[in-house]
């Protein structure tokens, strides 16, 4: 349902900005700093293209597999050094 790949999507959220955090503490400790507060965050989203809308209308019949779907997030974030 849309409202499950929804908390997915937010779920996917928070992983990504937990390893951006992660990874910001690796390279300010190689380069001798502390990690400070996060300064700017921004969501990097895709947009959908509409010929694939199209093909869906233009089809007879769209069949529906069971499966598995996988669900990503793309985050930019900029922190502080101390």
């Amino acid at each position: 349902s849309s409202s499950n790949a929804e908390a997915l999507y937010r779920q996917a959220l928070g992983k990504a900005v937990a390893e951006a955090r992660a990874r910001a503490e690796v390279l300010a400790k190689a380069a001798g700093r502390s990690l400070g507060e996060i300064t700017n965050i921004s969501e990097s989203t895709a947009t959908p293209y509409p010929y694939a809308e199209r093909a869906a209308l233009d089809s007879a019949s769209t069949p529906i597999v069971p499966g598995e779907q996988e669900t990503s997030a793309s985050i930019s974030v900029t922190f502080a050094l101390r």
